[in-house]
């Protein structure tokens, strides 16, 4: 009898327990790390609007900047002296993006090697050639240009150079 009474004392009440009062704050943590995911991804869904990155452009055999910021591959080799700052250059240009997509193109543009009104790594190209020279430049975004809706990346141009005028021969402006 005495064994029966400590049973009693000792004797617990229990809970009962339903799935959803055991699991139930697990189910909400989740449905709510779903309803965020589903945000974000719709917020990274892809937008017609946004360019697509660019795809690598493999820079050229010579190094003109140590950097290797601009890069050249010649094509046709040229002869004579390089250009310097003040002399005047004529050349023929294309711009493009590294998936080949043409941004600007012109033939016989003059232009004064070393002045701003072209983007630097155009000036450090131009100034590397030799007359008669046909390169093809990979130009990074540190020298580049930039264009609006279009990430900074490396752009790709080539360029003839047709004739160089030096700068105690060139015409007074």
């Amino acid at each position: 009898m005495n064994a029966k009474k400590s049973n009693f004392r000792h004797s617990k009440k229990v809970k009962k327990t339903t799935f959803c009062s055991q699991y139930g704050k697990y189910f909400l943590i989740g449905l709510g790390v779903l309803v965020v995911g589903a945000m974000v991804g719709l917020a990274l869904w892809p937008n017609p609007n946004i360019p697509k990155p660019q795809p690598y452009v493999k820079p050229g055999k010579i190094h003109v900047t140590e950097d290797k910021g601009v890069t050249k591959d010649i094509i046709t080799a040229g002869a004579g002296e390089i250009g310097q700052d003040g002399d005047f250059a004529v050349v023929d240009y294309n711009i493009s993006l590294p998936n080949g997509t043409l941004l600007y193109t012109d033939n016989k543009f003059k232009f004064e090697l070393g002045a701003e009104n072209v983007f630097k790594g155009f000036n450090i190209a131009v100034k590397s050639m030799k007359v008669n020279e046909t390169s093809k430049f990979v130009i990074t975004p540190k020298y580049g240009i930039s264009i609006k809706k279009v990430p900074p990346t490396n752009i790709v141009l080539q360029a003839r150079l047709h004739n160089l005028t030096k700068k105690e021969s060139a015409p007074a402006k």
